[in-house]
């Protein structure tokens, strides 16, 4: 299953992002096999729709989850139409252990 991760730098110990849209960059993490690639946000600096634009990428990556430590309305309406999981991590988590915690925990996600 592919996790997109919205993150503020591309390395395991930055810190996940609290705007998905406006993130710098996301982790697409792949829980089965358990790797990772990190892609730059195409659309962060956009000045409409980043959002959207953002949840495209998510979408054309396979991406079934995506965390973040928020998203807005279009968004979030995108994302639900389109049976995609948008998981609110505890503030200041960072990838690595966000991940750690996905490795020891295969019961699933608690999402608001």
């Amino acid at each position: 299953m592919q996790i997109g991760i919205a993150t503020i730098e591309n390395h395991l110990r930055s810190d996940i992002d609290m705007y998905f849209g406006r993130a710098n960059c996301f982790c697409i993490y792949n829980r089965d096999a358990g790797n990772y690639v990190f892609i730059e946000n195409p659309a962060k600096n956009d000045k409409a729709n980043h959002g959207l634009i953002a949840a495209e990428v998510m979408i054309a990556n396979g991406v079934k989850i995506v965390v973040a430590g928020r998203f807005g309305i279009k968004v979030s309406d995108f994302f639900r139409k389109n049976n995609i999981q948008m998981v609110i991590p505890n503030k200041d988590i960072t990838l690595l252990k966000f991940i750690n915690k996905l490795t020891k925990d295969q019961t699933g996600f608690n999402t608001p």
